[in-house]
């Protein structure tokens, strides 16, 4: 960033720094709030922005310690895959198979 390298955030559990939310109105809250409340229940403080690829971004260049959205949509965050996977953080394979038309875990 800047010209220099980003790097994750160097916590050890989701409880040691600020986790990224995304919601999308395409779930019903009954299917976001219990993931919502083992987050809160885990010590996690989180950071909502509305844009699910800026704050992947902020994943990438160590500000938050993560990121979850149960449904985002592939144009919101392919951008910012390209930031992550720079610094290291990709663990899914999200465009694997059918990813890009029906989603990945």
């Amino acid at each position: 960033m800047n010209g220099a390298p980003v790097d994750r955030h160097p916590a050890r559990s989701i409880g040691e720094g600020i986790c990224g939310v995304g919601y999308s109105p395409r779930l019903k809250p009954e299917a976001f709030l219990p993931l919502f409340e083992r987050l809160l229940k885990a010590g996690c403080m989180y950071y909502r922005d509305g844009s699910g690829a800026l704050t992947l971004c902020y994943v990438a260049a160590g500000r938050l310690n993560g990121f979850i959205e149960p449904h985002i949509n592939s144009w919101d965050c392919l951008g910012a895959i390209g930031v992550l996977e720079g610094a290291g953080l990709m663990r899914s394979d999200f465009l694997a198979g059918e990813g890009l038309l029906k989603g990945n875990p």
